[in-house]
Formats: structure tokens, sequence, C-alpha cells
């Protein structure tokens, strides 16, 4: 729960440009995901929000774009929008396959009305 921690990893993390491999790669797209999930549990939403959308721009086919919609979701319902925080959640739960987030998804649609 050290947010502060995991966040300046991250950051650093994201700033590697140079890259040798494949799984220093999948670190790499990985990271983005990951700085953007500490921001957010750090109460950090403006910049949780703006993180899951860049990785949502340079990693358009990464393992994490459902995640990152749900969690930008997540960031504008805990901030009071919540007909964006439906919007995204409804594009969450219509993304194949159906898993644990499209459930989620699903829920907090339910909640909001």
């Amino acid at each position: 729960k050290n947010y502060s921690s995991a966040i300046r990893a991250f950051e650093e993390c994201v700033g590697y440009s140079h890259l040798r491999n494949d799984e220093e790669q999948a670190v790499f797209t990985r990271s983005h995901y990951e700085l953007g999930h500490a921001q957010l549990l750090g109460g950090q939403f403006e910049d949780a929000s703006n993180t899951f959308s860049n990785y949502i721009k340079k990693f358009p086919t990464g393992e994490q774009i459902k995640e990152s919609i749900y969690q930008m979701g997540v960031v504008a319902e805990a901030t009071g929008n919540k007909d964006r925080a439906k919007t995204l959640y409804h594009k969450v739960a219509t993304m194949p396959p159906p898993d644990d987030t499209t459930r989620a998804a699903r829920q907090r649609m339910e909640k909001l009305g």
C-alpha cells in the first residue's frame, strides 16, 4: 500500500526507451497500466485517468485495454461523473471475451442505475 513508492518505480519503468527484447517490452507495457492503477489506488484520479488514456493510445492492442477502460470508469465514478462511468462500464461489458472485468463492469452499471 505504499502507492507513492510504486508510482515512482512505475514512472521509472515507463521512462525507458531502449528495450532489448520482447520480455522488456512486456514489462514496459504492463508498467504503463500498473502506473495508472497505483495512481488510482493512491487517490490521484486525474493522473490515473490520463495514464489509462495514454495506455490505450500507446498500446491499442495491449493486454490491459479492457482493464484500462474499466479503471477509467472507476475514476469517473469516484470523481462523481456517473454518466461517463456508465458509458465506460457499458463499453467494457460489451467487449469480448466475457470475464471477471466484464462482470465487475456490469455490477457497477447496475449499482449506478
